[in-house]
């Protein structure tokens, strides 16, 4: 936890630190911990919870989420009771000074205790959760207004954004530049750069409680990117947090990119050659296959076998034509393939592909 700067007394049995980042650790726990089995809060009526929620201008169409905003909306309503309240400072007010105000979420007569700037503050923190949360849906109207309205303010989350789409931009514009036409990775990096910029660093999020044995996220090449683009990012108080919490924001960024990795030329992907028929039907089926491997290379027909990492031969058309010097492993292919061919093909991909990971570790 102190990566979040948060603190748990074991003699006290509190946790010391930022409340808000308190609140995203409990929701985190919860969700995780209890979804799927039972409603974690004794205290607060699970029918209740729902029954408001539904009520709300912001509440999710999706099932899933609407269940995981209404237990984080029941962490909050615990910590209310504790006495523990959120406080944004005067750069959030000013940031969203421009947007039309929203409804509260908290009420005055269903918490007396709590002052009219308390109930903003709380108000603001719960549409904060709703707005961070990263979404691969199509945008709402709602999330359209705040990426036209961020970009209109110039503010550092969008500043930020546009400088990495600049920044990859210059150095594939052709694998880059059609990335932005997708409206869900815009605003997911808006997103992310925006939790970051208010939280002032990095916070508490599902994927910390993570790890994965996929190869594609030991992929180095574009998280060297992503490291050389923080590094060149001004040195101001308003980057500061991006620059102090680096490697937590490399990563999420570059879990961002995943999707889309097979689009730059990275040299380690398995450069792959067909060395078969290329006027033959038959043959497009292990085409289609291998262009939807992210991993792979698919080279073309004129292109010089010694640089292949794999050749994939039809026999019945090279049975005995021997291989340029310094080609990769031939891999036989037959028109009546079965399943497990196509299984034995991809092993051998992501065999090659592990190699290629493991040398440029070294």
């Amino acid at each position: 936890m102190g990566g979040f700067r948060l603190k748990l007394s074991l003699t006290q049995a509190k946790f010391t630190g930022d409340e808000k980042q308190v609140r995203l650790f409990l929701h985190a726990f919860y969700w995780l911990g209890y979804h799927g089995t039972a409603w974690p809060f004794n205290l607060i009526d699970a029918a209740t919870v729902r029954q408001q929620y539904l009520q709300l201008a912001s509440c999710s169409q999706d099932p899933i989420t609407q269940l995981q905003e209404q237990v984080f909306w029941a962490v909050c309503r615990t910590r209310l009771a504790h006495g523990f309240t959120v406080k944004w400072g005067p750069d959030f007010y000013q940031l969203f000074a421009g947007m039309p105000p929203q409804p509260l979420v908290y009420s005055q007569a269903g918490f007396p205790r709590l002052t009219p700037h308390a109930l903003r503050d709380e108000s603001n923190f719960f549409e904060f959760f709703q707005a961070k949360n990263i979404r691969f849906t199509l945008m709402t109207p709602r999330e359209s207004s705040l990426l036209s309205y961020l970009q209109g303010r110039e503010a550092t989350s969008w500043d930020l954004v546009a400088r990495l789409m600049s920044f990859l931009d210059d150095y594939d514009e052709a694998a880059a530049t059609p990335l932005w036409e997708d409206p869900q990775l815009v605003m997911n990096l808006l997103r992310l750069s925006l939790a970051w910029s208010l939280m002032g660093g990095d916070y508490v999020k599902q994927a910390d409680f993570f790890t994965t044995t996929q190869l594609s996220y030991k992929q180095r090449q574009m998280r060297d990117l992503l490291g050389d683009f923080v590094d060149q990012l001004p040195e101001t108080p308003a980057f500061a947090p991006f620059k102090t919490d680096r490697a937590a924001f490399i990563e999420m960024l570059f879990l961002l990119f995943v999707p889309y990795l097979s689009r730059f030329k990275w040299t380690d992907r398995v450069h792959v050659a067909l060395w078969m028929a290329s006027t033959d039907i038959g043959n497009a089926a292990i085409r289609h296959f291998l262009q939807n491997i992210s991993v792979v290379a698919l080279m073309a027909p004129e292109a010089d076998l010694g640089q292949a990492d794999l050749i994939i031969t039809s026999p019945d058309d090279f049975a005995n034509a021997p291989l340029p010097p310094g080609a990769g492993p031939r891999f036989d292919w037959y028109l009546d393939a079965t399943e497990t061919d196509y299984y034995r093909l991809y092993q051998q991909v992501f065999r090659l592909y592990e190699q290629k990971l493991a040398a440029a570790a070294e």
